[in-house]
């Protein structure tokens, strides 16, 4: 067996030789070689760490990590309810009626520029419990234009 090999070993094995298939070569090349034998020294540690289980961190680590974990973290929402007064009834009403409000903003927001003219054609679309839909066109008027 050749250095080569005893590390082959080594990594498939580990430094148990009695478990290697070939374990008399092994001892043989440990009686030889001075890396050979750095090499099982080295693997020995650190099988022994490995096998310890238990490792304590440095107190400068065990600090920095604590430290992070203590520090709040801030969102902007929270930035923005540090501005208002929480006590008081009307937080539940402006609670309430934010969504109405939103709801007001969006819908005003979302039509369309402009005026109305006697050209504006409204579509009203019913479907009934068949299968049949109708499609009714209405002017601004309130005039029935078509029927499909």
């Amino acid at each position: 067996m050749d250095v080569e090999q005893f590390r082959w070993s080594l990594d498939q094995y580990g430094a148990q030789l009695q478990a290697w298939p070939d374990p008399e070569s092994a001892e043989k090349l440990l009686l030889e070689s001075v890396e050979a034998r750095t090499l099982l020294a080295t693997v020995v540690a650190i099988e022994q760490a490995l096998q310890e289980g238990s490792h304590v961190a440095p107190e400068a680590l065990k600090q920095r990590i604590m430290a992070q974990i203590s520090e709040p973290r801030t969102y902007i929402w929270q930035e923005i309810a540090t501005l208002l007064p929480l006590q008081g009834r009307w937080t539940r009403a402006a609670t309430a009626a934010l969504p109405l409000l939103l709801g007001f903003a969006f819908g005003f927001t979302s039509q369309e520029s402009g005026s109305a003219t006697d050209n504006d054609v409204d579509s009203l679309w019913i479907v009934g419990d068949g299968l049949e839909q109708i499609n009714i066109e209405i002017d601004s008027s309130g005039t029935r234009i078509e029927e499909e």
